[in-house]
């Protein structure tokens, strides 16, 4: 599961050829959630894992709630739900 999750991150960077990425939990939205600790190992483990390609990764606070405004340009791309 780790593997798909990064290879999916890795895929969608690609597509825009952008090596910063940020992950936040959003194991609310999923239709089972997983526990918080293993929510939070999974997204260390795949910060891990993406910094080790070259990637500059940003992890947001686990288990905050956040409330922010993003802008971006182009397609929606820019923020992406997937259950794996």
């Amino acid at each position: 599961m780790l593997a798909a999750f990064v290879k999916n991150v890795k895929w969608l960077a690609g597509k825009r050829e952008l090596k910063n990425v940020v992950l936040h939990s959003f194991t609310h939205l999923a239709e089972a959630g997983a526990s918080p600790q293993f929510a939070e190992a999974f997204l260390q483990s795949a910060t891990t894992r993406l910094r080790n390609t070259g990637y500059h990764v940003t992890l947001t606070p686990f288990g905050w709630v956040c409330e922010w405004d993003l802008s971006v340009f182009g397609e929606s791309l820019a923020k992406v739900f997937k259950s794996l």
